[in-house]
């Protein structure tokens, strides 16, 4: 009967050996008991039966678009909702944590108050986590001091009411705390009206695609299982390999494959673009010509001109802290010029990542893979006829993206 009911499962249901395996363990517990109807020779006949497990990691392996970790651009419109104040205070909290930290729901339920720590020096505040560790089955509670940013602890401290031991997410009901911050994410991703650009439908946000979004992003910057067992707070390496099995000769050419689509749906490039150098392209400041020189990548293109105008205002503003020519593609004082060597730009972008692929730091790698983007939008626009006066010669698009720093 039991090797009947594991064929079963393994041949008709999804779990696998699952459903075998957890009959097993209720058979050990009557035997560790001594019920009468529980056989300890049956038990050692059941332990020599193999079960197999379900298939683990496939939504984080192939990148599910609605179960898997989320794309970068869907992970740029949740932050974009929130610094536009998306939602209430409270989803917002939650989904804030979540998107820091990627832990599980039931750690968030079990924060208190003490586990928000402010440190305060003559330079800066900072704000630490003691997260609460789960399913480690130890007759004391566990934590595990994490970094969080300035923004999401203010916040905490706000909405923080009560004594030391009481909950820090005191709204969350005590019946079903787990549920309530899925609700919670659902409730931030209607709010703010967020669109998957992958699947064109209402972005699903629950805690767990965080998780797999943490776990792939470290992986994707070269960290052992190792660290990313030690940040998702695993015991052992034997979960979070995963993340390290999708190499990049499968996740490349499907991203090569979806980007044209990808592209109207998500903007990198903020600015404008103009036709002439001469006309005032920001009204109120000098046009402050920007040179197509990066002397860090190697690129120097002295083409008369230079990319485009700057419309920062040094004087109300201060010095930029990106990194000029390439980081101008990113920001929304960009005034990009319609002669500009734009396409010479992005060959040479192309070529630095091609001879420094496996040598650079893959955090500079990615931010470039982003300014290639933007400098695409620029050509698609450029393809479009240039209209009358230098105020109609400005094609605006929408403001998605967020300046980088490179």
């Amino acid at each position: 009967m039991a090797r009947s009911f594991l064929a079963h499962g393994i041949q008709q249901t999804a779990e696998k050996g699952n459903r075998f395996s957890r009959l097993r363990t209720f058979y050990e517990w009557g035997v560790a008991r001594q019920h009468p109807d529980f056989n300890g020779e049956l038990l050692r006949i059941l332990k020599a039966i193999t079960a197999i497990g379900n298939a683990k990691g496939h939504h984080v392996r192939f990148r599910h678009p609605v179960r898997g970790p989320f794309s970068p651009d869907e992970l740029l419109l949740v932050r974009n909702a929130i610094d536009a104040g998306a939602s209430s205070d409270r989803d917002r909290a939650i989904l804030m944590l979540h998107l820091e930290l990627g832990h599980n729901p039931s750690a968030t339920a079990r924060l208190k108050n003490k586990d928000l720590i402010r440190y305060e020096t003559k330079a800066a505040t900072r704000y630490q986590l003691d997260v609460p560790r789960v399913k480690k089955r130890t007759a004391y509670r566990e934590t595990k001091r994490r970094p969080i940013g300035n923004k999401l602890g203010v916040l905490l401290e706000r909405l923080r009411i009560g004594g030391l031991e009481d909950p820090l997410f005191h709204w969350l009901p005590p019946r079903s705390p787990e549920g309530a911050v899925n609700a919670a994410l659902r409730r931030f991703a209607r709010a703010a009206g967020l669109v998957s650009p992958r699947t064109e439908n209402p972005l699903i946000i629950n805690a767990r695609r965080f998780r797999f979004s943490i776990g792939t992003h470290m992986a994707e910057e070269g960290a052992s299982i190792f660290h990313i067992a030690e940040i998702l707070d695993h015991t052992d390496t034997q979960n979070v390999k995963v993340y390290v099995e999708t190499i990049s000769s499968i996740a490349d050419p499907v991203a090569k494959a979806t980007d044209a689509a990808l592209t109207p749906l998500v903007q990198r490039f903020q600015g404008k673009i103009v036709d002439t150098a001469t006309a005032v392209a920001f009204d109120g400041l000098p046009n402050q010509v920007i040179p197509a020189i990066a002397q860090q990548l190697a690129i120097v293109h002295l083409k008369a001109g230079g990319i485009g105008m700057c419309g920062r205002d040094v004087r109300k503003d201060g010095l930029c802290r990106l990194l000029p020519p390439v980081s101008c593609y990113l920001c929304a004082s960009f005034a990009a010029l319609r002669t500009g060597p734009h396409q010479e730009m992005l060959d040479s972008i192309q070529e630095f990542i091609h001879q420094n692929e496996g040598t650079s730091d893959n955090r500079i790698l990615l931010q470039l893979e982003e300014v290639q983007a933007a400098i695409r939008q620029v050509l698609e626009q450029l393809e479009k006829p240039a209209l009358g006066t230098v105020n109609d010669h400005e094609h605006r698009l929408r403001p998605v993206g967020y300046q980088t720093e490179a």
